[in-house]
């Protein structure tokens, strides 16, 4: 199945500990397109990737997870960078460079034609569906594409970017209204309509033809709404989770070795035996793991992302690489 992933590839600058800021690729769409790829799934990334040196690191990124470039457009103008702020309590701001750049030019002359290539499904949202001119190209282009494939919307809100909260508000309902599937967090919902709760939100765009709307809730899960009700899935906090039966190639994306989770490293395969000993049971041998990850990693935000062997041998880095 084609997937289309639409969206921006660009440079988070995260501040260092010696407060250098380090070039990590990122970008909702982008993180979006990866994660399908891992999970085997054929996506095609639509986004105008530079040929500067992050243009470079964002294709090459890229490509490691086997998401294909076909789709996009080869830029000699520079790559969207976000410098990051992070504060006491975790959470970032961002203050990005975006006029003028490769990550925003998006023009009808190099977008795909899906009368031709006839795609499944197209994923589109954060950046691209409120900054102009990129936003009303891609509406335009999306309905296009919405004769041949559902459009699954998740808008990403940032507020620092675009703060007239009824300037956002109308674009995300211009989007919704040709939306099969939109997914947006209880922060997004309570920013952008603070006088409304999630079902009434939510049950105002089925009303207008879209399918499912699913609200994430950090660590209280998450809310799904179809026109016949709701469905609510909270976060596992604490729970023993189930073992799957009669599904041998369950969680193989998660399980196998990869470039970066070598798994079959033999240094990997010593610290496992060494964190888990010989517990049989799955879930207090995750438990004991959690602890020694815990206790060993030297936390560094500026840390580069390394295979797990190589990791192993500083343990300098954040929740990315434990």
């Amino acid at each position: 199945m084609s997937i289309w992933v639409c969206g921006e590839v660009l440079i988070d600058l995260i501040p260092g500990a010696d407060g250098v800021r380090v070039a990590h690729v990122g970008g909702g769409p982008a993180n979006t397109a990866k994660a399908l790829a891992r999970l085997g799934h054929d996506v095609h990334f639509i986004d105008g990737i530079s040929s500067d040196e992050f243009g470079q690191m964002s294709r090459k990124e890229l490509l490691d997870d086997e998401v294909k470039l076909d789709l996009a457009l080869n830029s000699d103008k520079p790559t969207c960078t976000a410098e990051v702020t992070l504060a006491a309590n975790g959470s970032a701001s961002y203050v990005f460079t975006i006029d003028g750049t490769a990550t925003f030019d998006f023009n009808d002359s190099w977008l795909p034609d899906a009368s031709r290539l006839k795609p499944k499904v197209l994923h589109i949202g954060t950046l691209v569906t409120i900054i102009e001119p990129a936003s009303s190209v891609l509406y335009d282009w999306a309905v296009k594409v919405n004769e041949f494939a559902p459009v699954v919307f998740d808008p990403n809100i940032r507020p620092s970017v675009v703060g007239d909260r009824v300037r956002y508000a109308a674009a995300v309902e211009k989007w919704a209204a040709i939306s099969s599937v939109i997914k947006l967090s209880d922060d997004d919902v309570k920013w952008l309509y603070p006088d409304e709760s999630f079902e009434s939100v939510a049950q105002r765009w089925i009303a207008q033809g879209t399918s499912v709307v699913v609200i994430t809730r950090g660590a209280d899960g998450l809310i799904g709404f179809t026109a016949d009700g709701a469905v609510e899935v909270l976060a596992r906090k604490g729970q023993k989770p189930r073992r799957v039966v009669g599904a041998p190639d369950a969680g193989r994306e998660f399980l196998g070795t990869s470039k970066f989770i070598d798994t079959d490293h033999p240094k990997i395969r010593e610290l496992a035996q060494r964190a888990g000993g010989c517990e049989d049971d799955c879930w207090t041998a995750a438990l004991r793991l959690e602890r020694y990850v815990s206790r060993s990693l030297n936390p560094d935000a500026a840390a580069a992302l390394v295979p797990a062997s190589e990791f192993a041998s500083t343990w300098r880095g954040d929740c990315r690489h434990a």
